[in-house]
């Protein structure tokens, strides 16, 4: 019984909140999603452009759905920054569009804010992206990709020494990480 009373979670009010305010999302988009996600995991051209088609019904099913529209802008980000795009310029455009929508639609998702972070940083809007990345970090603490994503700005910013505390950070969260 002691333990179960330890283990017993405060939430702030913010918390609180977004478990209200969560939007139900249909057993189908999500469905689509998880396929969607796992596909840009194993980030290649070809799977890129089959998670997105995933993702792209998904949100036709649920337009709402946040996270989906956000990793619908990661795989155009990928793109461009592989490499992937006919048009790199508007895949990056369109990225910025995308990740944008998922932050309108989810303030409190922190993978939306990575992702646009993601973007400005490839647009070379640091300020934005940092301050994106940041938001990331604090709805999301242990973000790896949070952490990545302010190393990428802070070492194009000249800072290395907090670039290295992010990927020391990162190296410490990810669960993937090869040492």
């Amino acid at each position: 019984q002691e333990i179960i009373s330890a283990l017993r979670v405060k939430l702030t009010p913010e918390q609180k909140d977004r478990l209200v305010q969560k939007k139900t999302i249909e057993e189908e988009a999500y469905d689509l999603f998880l396929r969607g996600r796992e596909l840009s995991w194993h980030a290649t051209k070809s799977n890129s452009i089959e998670a997105r088609n995933l993702l792209e019904r998904a949100v036709t099913i649920s337009p709402d759905f946040a996270a989906a529209h956000s990793l619908i802008g990661a795989t155009y980000v990928n793109d461009y920054a592989n490499g992937w795009a006919e048009i790199p310029e508007q895949s990056l455009q369109t990225a910025l569009e995308i990740a944008g929508r998922a932050v309108q639609l989810d303030e409190a998702d922190p993978q939306a804010h990575e992702v646009l972070a993601m973007a400005l940083f490839f647009h070379r809007e640091l300020d934005r992206a940092l301050a994106e990345a940041r938001r990331c970090l604090g709805l999301a603490p242990n973000s790896a990709g949070g952490h990545v994503v302010i190393a990428r700005i802070l070492t194009y910013s000249g800072d290395a020494a907090g670039a290295i505390n992010m990927i020391d950070a990162n190296m410490r969260l990810d669960p993937l990480y090869r040492d």
